[in-house]
């Protein structure tokens, strides 16, 4: 089945809960906490920005959002968070310092 949607930066923003800084930061230290989606590759540490969703489906969408505006991403499960799905990527959203 194939579903065509119009996804704007509004709606990643709203389909992701928390955002923060992840290059640079000491998440390397939390390591245990989090499982790649995709078994047997590693976390990579070197992207710019962490989104996290509430749902399978929030990100299913949001990870489709950043595919169609050409932002590689990876994801993660966050197993301090009831499960959540964490984003990881270069793209910035509305993120200010």
């Amino acid at each position: 089945m194939k579903i065509t949607l119009d996804i704007t930066s509004q709606d990643f923003d709203h389909l992701t809960t928390m955002q923060m800084r992840w290059a640079g930061t000491d998440w390397k230290v939390k390591q245990n906490r989090f499982e790649t989606v995709i078994p047997q590759t590693g976390v990579d540490y070197g992207w710019q920005f962490a989104f996290w969703c509430d749902t399978y489906a929030d990100y299913l969408l949001a990870a489709a959002y950043l595919t169609s505006i050409d932002y590689p991403h990876q994801a993660l499960f966050d197993t301090a968070i009831s499960n959540d799905i964490t984003i990881l990527t270069d793209y910035a959203g509305t993120w200010s310092d």
